[in-house]
């Protein structure tokens, strides 16, 4: 016999939202008179990073910013419909040890019926990979979860939604246990038109144990990257200040050590080789990530991307920021795209008629094109193609994972063509 289905009083504001909340390296705290310009700039900072997942990123004004700071006044105040405002609960992040702005979090949406409650946040780019999108989010689901009688906000569920391909946004429900509610396909819409499938991850009062989270994340991690550099710093436009006072926990080579994210991009691409990689991604293959770091170590100078935008970020490591991707709508735009810069375009895959990729001599202005998992390359691929080759195998499978292929084919290139 079914459980009865538990019923729940309509949630009503607390008498006082008990803030700032406080972790052991931020402060969470709502915006005050002033805080638009510094907002502002933080924002500005931030954009190449904000504006691939943010429709307001590339058009945030000032303007914008004197009104979130009005917001957050206005969601103090107990006359205010909280509900009805369009981001109920405005917090902004502050790294403790220099009080500085660092990213913003709240409540962007509240169903009073339900009880339930959205959260949303952003952190800037020099401080993401360093837990602090999740250490403030299981403050703020404490506190929303935690009843009113008890000094929270009295809510009965949390949630957190992003968009598919923002890998790094969906790591932080998952690192707080919460759980995958829904999966909508090509529901969401990013910057530049771009369709994404929209995830939804909750947590229920009854599931939620803030100080066993509490405990969880102040477990010892291990080392990653470096930490402050000593003083005095090292004099260059290529140095970001804030990774030199706060350390560098980034996946970089130490070449690259508390160097700006643009600095970087700029470096690699004044050293990268002539040739470039394509993916056909026609079924949203989950190889695309591991395609995308391959061509980041082996110096490619960019990675294209045949069919659907949309594509799963996890397996690249980050190294999607360092390398320059291109989107193209079929075989034909890409084709037509090499046509004019003079780049061979070469097939890869293991076909009647094609060449084994050790025998023959792959040219210095190339675009490898790699297909999906499964069923390789379309036949479009292979008609515009002016080579196509194969990766010689003599076990049973007809084929091999798609990001070892490619990581193999550009392994080989760079074997014939060696750096200077």
């Amino acid at each position: 016999m079914r459980a009865p289905l538990p019923k729940i009083e309509p949630w009503t504001r607390p008498l006082t939202w008990g803030l700032p909340i406080e972790t052991d390296r931020l402060i969470l705290r709502p915006l005050k008179p002033g805080d638009a310009e510094p907002l502002f700039a933080a924002i500005q900072h931030n954009l190449p990073h904000l504006s691939k997942w943010l429709s307001w990123g590339e058009h945030y004004t000032i303007d914008m910013a004197r009104q979130f700071e009005e917001t957050s006044v206005q969601s103090l105040i107990a006359q205010t419909d909280l509900p009805s405002l369009a981001i109920p609960l405005p917090l902004l992040i502050l790294w403790k040890e220099t009080n500085e702005i660092i990213g913003s979090h709240g409540l962007v949406s509240i169903n009073a019926q339900s009880r339930s409650a959205e959260m949303g946040y952003w952190v800037a780019e020099s401080f993401t990979n360093i837990g602090i999108a999740t250490e403030s989010s299981a403050a703020l689901i404490t506190r929303c979860l935690t009843p009113n009688e008890q000094g929270g906000y009295g809510f009965n569920r949390v949630y957190i939604r992003h968009a598919g391909s923002n890998t790094a946004s969906g790591a932080v429900p998952r690192k707080l246990g919460m759980r995958r509610e829904g999966w909508e396909r090509q529901s969401f819409v990013l910057p530049g038109n771009r369709r994404d499938d929209l995830i939804t991850w909750g947590v229920l009062a009854e599931e939620w144990d803030g100080d066993a989270m509490r405990t969880t994340l102040k477990k010892p991690r291990p080392d990653v990257g470096v930490g402050p550099h000593p003083k005095p710093w090292p004099e260059g436009e290529h140095y970001d200040p804030r990774l030199l006072a706060h350390g560098d926990k980034r996946n970089v080579t130490d070449q690259y050590r508390y160097w700006t994210l643009e600095a970087i991009k700029a470096d690699l691409a004044a050293k990268s080789r002539p040739f470039h990689v394509a993916v056909e991604n026609w079924q949203h293959d989950m190889n695309i990530g591991t395609v995308v770091r391959c061509a980041n170590a082996f110096g490619a100078r960019a990675v294209h991307i045949v069919g659907k935008r949309s594509w799963n970020r996890r397996g690249a490591m980050v190294t999607d920021r360092y390398v320059d991707i291109y989107y193209h709508e079929d075989a034909q735009a890409l084709a037509q795209w090499c046509d004019k810069r003079n780049i061979t375009l070469i097939g890869v895959d293991l076909v009647p008629g094609s060449q084994s990729i050790i025998d023959v001599q792959l040219p210095e202005a190339a675009m490898l094109v790699f297909g999906q998992e499964g069923p390789g390359l379309t036949p479009d691929i292979i008609q515009a193609a002016q080579m196509v080759v194969h990766l010689p195998q003599q076990g049973s499978t007809r084929s091999i994972n798609a990001g070892v292929a490619a990581g193999t084919a550009m392994m080989l290139w760079t074997a014939q063509h060696r750096a200077p």
